[in-house]
């Protein structure tokens, strides 16, 4: 059964909404402060099933987590000089946020465990499509490459998540754990649609040129908005997060905040102009979708600008976010399936 061609649909698809969910669970992670809920990986305050109030810790539990820490960056550090980022490698060893361990907190730790339960099935179901895979290991190789890296690429995020864990949330760490997940996310979806032989709509160049545009340019927004809210947490760590009138110090976070910024403009136009040059229905239907979400997206933006950051409005932001750059790939996908017309329209 697990070699059958509906297996692997349904293990497939599975293993995306799963991809899916922990990339949107994590932006409640990422909005709650939830980042250090376990100060270890992969056990939460090393149990499988984390305290829920820290009289069942030892007095000095900091203290032993900091130096368990400490051994995993010295390891990371080392791959890191292995690779020639000797620069790096020592910033990351200097740090001294990285010594600093946060407070118990049953809520931020039990928050961080449910995303890590998700990741735990995440790799179970992310196996089990692999696994399945070995049946187009002849006649449909392309399936069979794209599931196993997407398999490589859920272990790579794992990884990446220890990383981020064992570094406190070192900048530059969660934007490639984030990155890394989308990754996966496209190549599952990618071996799965390789594995269909269903008639595709013809598409226009036209279509298909402004929707790989636009799956670019929501990369590149999706890039600099974890970029921006990791230079957001420098400035909080460094009290400088308000200007003036206590408002984001835009000047602060720089020309990457900026791009960020009004990039969202521009998906919105492009968006508007893809739902008027098709006639098809299911792209209009994905197109007014995309515009109700990109719009609320950017009034939750602009929320956070005027209230730094409020929870709620954060939360919002970072889900919109994944969601429209999770369906730009899937229409990418779809589309690089489709023939394409010979005449644009």
């Amino acid at each position: 059964m697990i070699f059958s061609h509906k297996f692997y649909r349904k293990a497939g698809w599975l293993t995306c909404f799963s991809i899916f969910f922990l990339i949107l669970l994590g932006g409640i992670v990422r909005a709650s402060g939830s980042g250090m809920g376990c100060p270890d990986w992969p056990k939460c305050f090393g149990q499988f099933i984390p305290p829920t109030d820290v009289s069942q810790l030892p007095e000095n539990y900091k203290e032993v987590f900091t130096q368990k820490r400490l051994k995993k960056i010295e390891r990371y550090t080392h791959l890191l000089h292995q690779l020639g980022l000797h620069e790096k490698a020592e910033a990351i060893a200097q740090d001294p946020y990285i010594r600093k361990e946060e407070p118990f907190s049953a809520r931020t730790t039990w928050i961080e465990y449910i995303n890590r339960l998700f990741g735990a099935i995440t790799g179970l179901l992310s196996l089990a499509t692999f696994v399945s895979s070995f049946q187009f290991f002849r006649k449909k190789t392309a399936t069979f490459v794209l599931t196993t890296l997407g398999l490589l690429a859920v272990i790579f995020n794992g990884w990446m998540g220890s990383v981020v864990v064992a570094t406190n949330l070192l900048t530059g760490t969660i934007t490639i754990h984030y990155l890394a997940a989308f990754l996966a996310l496209g190549l599952f979806m990618w071996g799965i649609t390789k594995a269909l032989s269903l008639p595709e709509k013809q598409q226009s160049h036209k279509s298909k040129r402004i929707i790989y545009a636009l799956f670019i340019i929501v990369l590149i927004q999706t890039i600099t908005g974890t970029w921006s809210r990791e230079i957001a947490d420098g400035l909080i760590k460094n009290n400088a997060i308000y200007n003036a009138n206590y408002h984001l110090n835009i000047e602060e976070m720089g020309i990457i905040f900026i791009i960020h910024r009004y990039l969202s403009i521009i998906v919105l136009a492009l968006t508007v102009w893809v739902y008027k040059l098709n006639e098809s229905i299911k792209i209009k239907n994905f197109s007014t979708l995309l515009m109700f979400i990109i719009a609320s997206q950017i009034i939750a933006g602009s929320i956070n600008i005027w209230y730094i950051l409020p929870p709620v409005a954060q939360t919002y932001h970072i889900f919109a976010g994944g969601i429209i750059l999770g369906i730009f790939m899937y229409l990418c996908i779809q589309f690089l399936k489709s023939p394409t017309q010979n005449i644009d329209v």
